[in-house]
């Protein structure tokens, strides 16, 4: 199948996967291998002797094990395409087709940029609400006085974040500014939500 990448969609494809476990991947090849050790030993032990009979079941023991142990997947494919039946219970019989995913690249940017835009509001509820608080009993709200303030995982206030919110806010009749260039909340923390569009 041919691999085509545009601007619009990506596609990926990738090969199906069993989940690893020491039962399906040792244990399995293991008695695998005894079974074929013995079927070869009994053929040595009946038309040569039993010694030839156990030298032939470790040898063919330790071939088939290690065999097995590096080929086992592909064994059982070709064993589900003789006998027509889905062992693995993958829901194909023998090697599986490589699974295609297909990835709507607009629709991942869209989604990408509504997750970014969730998290900048967030983080400007937050630093609205802490302005509010700390104008309510006084205290500075100007950059020196909130630099380096943590607001959610992904933004903090900075010089830029609060000169960026504050003419944000006093665009949006939210906020007041001052002669000197500073800006004081005019607005509850509610108003400022219901009017906030990032």
């Amino acid at each position: 199948m041919k691999r085509q990448y545009n601007a619009e969609t990506t596609t990926e494809y990738r090969a199906p996967a069993r989940q690893a476990s020491p039962s399906s991947d040792v244990l399995v090849p293991f008695f695998q291998a005894v079974i074929c050790g013995v079927t070869v030993a009994i053929v040595g032990c009946a038309f040569v002797s039993l010694r030839i009979g156990a030298l032939a079941f470790a040898v063919t023991f330790a071939v088939a094990w290690f065999g097995l142990l590096f080929d086992h997947r592909r064994l059982l494919w070709s064993i589900e395409k003789v006998t027509d039946t889905d062992f693995n219970q993958d829901g194909q019989v023998g090697q599986p087709e490589p699974g295609v995913v297909y990835v709507d690249a607009n629709k991942a940017r869209d989604s990408s940029g509504k997750a970014r835009a969730e998290q900048k509001r967030e983080a400007i509820l937050r630093f609205v609400d802490l302005v509010d608080r700390r104008q309510e009993i006084g205290l500075p709200t100007g950059q020196r006085a909130l630099r380096g303030e943590r607001l959610t995982r992904h933004y903090s206030v900075d010089d830029e974040f609060h000169s960026e919110i504050g003419n944000l806010l006093v665009a949006n009749g939210l906020a007041a500014r001052h002669a000197d260039g500073s800006w004081t909340l005019t607005a509850s923390v509610e108003e400022v939500d219901a009017a906030l569009t990032v």
